[in-house]
């Protein structure tokens, strides 16, 4: 599955999805991006629970590492889906690493939010191939 490192601002750089071996794309950040979430922690673990284009996900950063779950599946808690569940088409999964120890585990509230919104921008790509 797809790993995202954080650049040295914090922030993580601009997703660049590779559409072949020759050309890439990039989703702009439209006004309208179909996300809603909120943050269901208010110290570590950083956690957030919403939805991207009316699925549910659910991030969460512990330690140095980070992960958001899109369930696809009707009814499916994101929250308990994983790497299988996206390898059997019942998830979208993307996974990350924050440089420092327990770095991810106290991500600022915008750094979590610009993780979720590429992550966002990510999975529509996906579903829109």
């Amino acid at each position: 599955m797809p790993r995202l490192r954080l650049g040295s601002d914090g922030l993580p750089p601009q997703l660049n999805l590779g559409v072949s071996s020759h050309t890439t794309a990039t989703l702009p950040v439209p006004d309208d991006l179909p996300l809603q979430f909120e943050f269901i922690t208010p110290a570590a673990p950083v956690q957030a629970e919403g939805t991207v284009d009316g699925r549910p996900f659910y991030f969460r950063a512990r330690h140095e590492e980070w992960e958001l779950v899109v369930a696809e599946r009707a009814g499916a808690d994101p929250a308990a889906l994983g790497v299988a569940d996206a390898a059997a088409g019942d998830a979208w999964y993307r996974s990350g690493v924050v440089d420092g120890r327990s770095a991810a585990s106290f991500l600022t509230r915008a750094q979590a939010e610009a993780l979720i919104q590429e992550c966002a921008r990510a999975y529509l790509i996906a579903r829109a191939s």
